[in-house]
């Protein structure tokens, strides 16, 4: 800066000129550069948003064609179950895990812990298969043939709510998406199973083990390159151990993507995540541990696996044309600063530098104080108006030191409102004025301002602060700042006094020693004020403390004034009436107890005599309720008897009869067992035929190759029903021939037992007469002895009741003697001048109620009613 400054002016004007010129071209380079950059990182961007999408089409179209194939493996597991209509029977359960499950049936076949169908599934297709079955909301693993990492079945277990397969089952909606089974990736598919009714009652699950097509993929896209250094990786955003992992990347696979990514642009690549699409420049690592730098990143999301696909490219790379554009104009503009720096110089040197060298001169007798100088302002270039001005300079100064030279004097007279005309000086030349009379107009104010603290002072308003003066004028401030603490202090100290009176606190005294003269004789007034009112106040409170106590001899005494005298005798008069009154009380209360003592003994004896009655009454009664209820019981033991009786003749005649029509069920069911075996011969035959015709169309699909793929599953599928079926007709001949030679055993054994019920129908009559005459003479007796149970059991209510009115009775004098004992007690506190007698004491003992008797209750008797209002009013 030093070495810029000793440069002469032609210098620097080349220079500068040169540094303005060098900037322009380095601007225009900067911009140039930039919009390069710009447009080729927006053309970037764009071809990278369009790479990711391509790929993320090619996701989309492995996940279709993985969806639509699991979607067929469903429909051909469907068409190998058996063929019937889909039920469930809640009759019929079986025992699947710790819980038992209703049957889950395909026409009359139960499937329940049935595993062939579904092993044979999986065998052929290499599709694991499942059958739940509904019970309640619950949908239960019937048969499966999936296995978990211990190669056991997972049967007995139902499908989480919160699956969601769950919701869309529960609306007759099929599922397809993907799902991770032990460790293994599968592409599921839930198909509900309606019955004859449509409701669903049960759910159909396929899954494809699609791992090495999605390990495939995954290679894919780690070793898919974009230009030279670009690539590709995924990140999991699914919930659950796996969300925010990478679930590729080239380098960094299962490991978060946080490892590849600036903590200072995770932020910013969370919320890319978030969205649909998007794009950003980050700064994006290679791999874990390595230097993260800036990257162009497009993001693409696949909702259907919630993986989000990431493409990435180094700026570095992308920018690289950019730069070299930069160094071809940074060149071409340093050579043509160079040529515009040396014309300037030479022009600047021969048309300013020399001609100012003159005027410099001039300029340097007016510093030094020479103002009486002659200046030559003939010449009219830049130069002589240099001159000129300086000439204005002179003059002007002169002016300003003369107009000083008047307000000193003007001031030394008194006239200190004086000050300069700054009006008549331009520019610099009138700030210059302007501070000069602020000055003056300074020293003057802060005289006037000690002048207003002091008068505020002087009315008490000590609100008002003295102005923080600088430097020497501080002491100024210091002097106000004393005088405003003195008059503070014995302000405060009246404030504390006054507020602790106003609180009713007397016992607070001022310090008269910190204070002198006038301030001093101030607060020992306060304080004797403080002092003979906190006497007069405590003779008050001494006087009720002892009538608190109880004690109503107490009187104020002592020599009082004013107000304090008026006090002392509403007081005293009080403590007078207090007394009289406290005195009547006593008496009343003692009559009262007297009274109450007599009223509760007498209706202690007679609760005593009344409970007694009632006891013998209830054990009378109870005994009669229990014989009451044996008669009652033998009768209804004969009538039940009686019945079952009639009921057994009416069965065996039945018997009878129905023993006959078995006979001649047996001999039309076994010749309809002859029928049904002709039946299942045909049947035989048609499932012969239909094992040849599907393994000729196993041989036609295995000729028409990856075509006819599909169609080879259903032959092999046809054929092993065929199979299944002609087997099935051969069990089902061989049952029917050994039941049609049962059927005719039957028979014979069904003849003897018609000839043993008959002899059976005609005991039974004989019970059945018996058992009538019985009921009848148990009833007779039963009734009799009920009227007489009724009679005694209304004299134990009526006696129950009359006891339990005593018995309230009894309390209520109880309860009034101890409320006159209470207020005895109450009053007796009090102490008076002439008291009639100590308090009197209960002179009856309080009776202790004997134990109600407990008598047997009845055997069948209802807690008794507790007595209404109306019964006591009765009473």
């Amino acid at each position: 800066m030093n070495r810029f400054a000793r440069l002469s002016l032609g210098s620097k004007l080349s220079l500068q000129v040169t540094v303005a010129v060098a900037l322009v071209l380095l601007l225009l380079a900067f911009v140039v550069q930039r919009q390069s950059s710009r447009a080729i990182e927006e053309r970037a961007l764009g071809d990278l948003d369009v790479t990711a999408q391509i790929m993320l089409e090619s996701v989309a179209l492995y996940d279709r064609t993985l969806t639509e194939t699991t979607q067929r493996m469903a429909q051909s597991f469907r068409a190998s179950l058996p063929v019937g209509d889909v039920s469930v029977d809640p009759a019929r359960t079986t025992l699947i895990g710790d819980a038992e499950v209703p049957e889950l049936r395909f026409g009359q076949r139960s499937v329940n812990l049935d595993f062939t169908a579904v092993d044979r599934f999986t065998e052929a297709t290499d599709v694991v298969a499942t059958l739940f079955v509904r019970q309640g909301d619950e949908f239960i693993r019937a048969t499966t043939s999936l296995r978990n990492t211990e190669n056991a079945r997972v049967i007995g277990t139902a499908l989480d709510h919160k699956h969601p397969a769950y919701a869309l089952i529960l609306e007759d909606k099929p599922y397809t998406g993907r799902a991770r089974l032990f460790g293994q990736d599968y592409m599921t598919h839930y198909e509900p199973l309606a019955d004859a009714e449509g409701k669903t009652v049960g759910i159909l699950f396929v899954g494809q083990n699609y791992g090495d097509g999605l390990a495939a993929l995954k290679d894919k896209l780690r070793t898919t390159r974009l230009g030279e250094t670009g690539y590709f990786f995924v990140v999991d955003l699914a919930e659950g151990d796996h969300q925010g992992m990478l679930a590729a990347h080239p380098t960094s696979q299962e490991s978060p993507y946080t490892v590849v990514v600036d903590a200072g642009s995770q932020p910013a690549m969370k919320a890319l995540l978030e969205q649909d699409h998007g794009h950003a420049v980050l700064d994006i690592a290679p791999k874990a541990g390595d230097k993260a730098e800036p990257a162009v990143v497009a993001v693409k999301r696949f909702a259907p696996w919630k993986w989000a696909l990431v493409a990435v490219e180094p700026r570095e790379t992308v920018l690289a044309s950019s730069r070299a554009l930069t160094a071809s104009i940074l060149a071409l503009s340093m050579l043509a600063l160079v040529v515009i720096a040396a014309l300037t110089w030479i022009g600047v040197r021969r048309v300013v530098s020399h001609p100012l060298r003159a005027a410099v001169e001039i300029a340097e007798h007016v510093a030094a104080g020479k103002l009486d100088g002659s200046i030559d302002t003939r010449r009219q270039d830049e130069v002589g108006q240099l001159l000129t001005a300086m000439h204005h300079v002179q003059t002007q100064v002169v002016s300003v030191i003369g107009a000083q030279t008047e307000m000193t004097r003007q001031h030394d007279e008194g006239a200190i409102s004086y000050r300069i005309d700054d009006s008549r000086f331009p520019g610099e030349y009138g700030s210059m004025v302007r501070a000069t009379n602020a000055l003056v107009a300074s020293h003057i104010a802060v005289k006037m301002r000690l002048v207003e603290v002091m008068q505020r002072y002087a009315v008490g308003d000590l609100s008002v602060d003295m102005d923080r003066l600088p430097g020497e004028k501080a002491v100024l401030t210091q002097t106000m700042d004393a005088t405003k603490a003195s008059l503070s202090a014995i302000n405060g100290e009246i404030k504390r006094l006054a507020s602790a009176a106003a609180a009713g606190d007397f016992s607070h005294r001022g310090d008269a020693g910190k204070y002198e003269y006038d301030f001093r004789e101030m607060v020992d007034g306060l304080n004797r004020l403080m002092e003979t009112t906190d006497g007069n106040l405590g003779d008050v409170s001494e006087l009720l403390q002892a009538i608190a106590r109880g004690d109503l001899t107490a009187r104020m005494e002592g020599d009082f004034h004013g107000v304090f005298a008026t006090m002392r005798d509403d007081a005293n008069a009080t403590v007078a009436q207090l007394t009289e009154i406290v005195g009547h009380i006593q008496d009343a209360s003692r009559n009262i107890n007297t009274a109450a003592g007599e009223i509760a003994s007498g209706n202690l004896d007679l609760s005593r005599r009344t409970e007694q009655q009632a006891a013998n009454l209830e054990e009378t009664a109870a005994s009669m309720e229990e014989l009451t209820s044996t008669v009652r019981q033998n009768a209804e033991s004969a009538r039940q008897a009686n019945q079952l009786a009639i009921g057994a003749a009416g069965v065996a005649s039945q018997g009878g009869e129905v023993v006959g029509k078995v006979v001649s069920t047996m001999t039309d069911i076994e010749q309809s067992s002859k029928k049904i075996a002709e039946i299942i011969s045909v049947i035989d035959g048609i499932a012969f035929q239909t094992n040849i015709l599907a393994l000729n169309a196993a041989v036609e699909a295995a000729r028409a190759g990856e075509q006819g793929r599909g169609f080879a599953v259903v032959a092999s599928e046809v054929r092993t029903l065929a199979q299944r079926s002609a087997s099935a007709a051969k069990e089902i001949k061989g049952l029917i021939e050994t039941s049609v030679e049962k059927v005719a055993d039957g028979s014979a054994l069904v003849n003897q037992a018609g000839a043993t019920m008959g002899e059976i129908v005609a005991s039974v009559q004989r019970v059945t007469d018996i058992m009538a005459e019985i009921s009848a003479a148990s009833q007779e007796q039963s009734a009799g002895i009920e009227q007489v149970n009724q009679t005694i059991t209304q004299m134990d209510e009526t006696t129950q009741q009359n006891a339990a009115l005593v018995e309230e009775a009894s309390a209520a004098a109880r309860s009034m003697e101890e409320q006159a004992q209470a207020l005895t007690e109450s009053v007796s506190v009090f102490k008076l001048q002439a008291a009639k007698g100590a308090p009197v004491r209960r002179v009856i003992a309080e009776a202790v109620a004997p134990k109600k008797a407990v008598a047997r209750k009845p055997a069948a008797r209802k807690p008794e009613p507790a007595l209404a209002d109306g019964d006591w009013q009765e009473f």
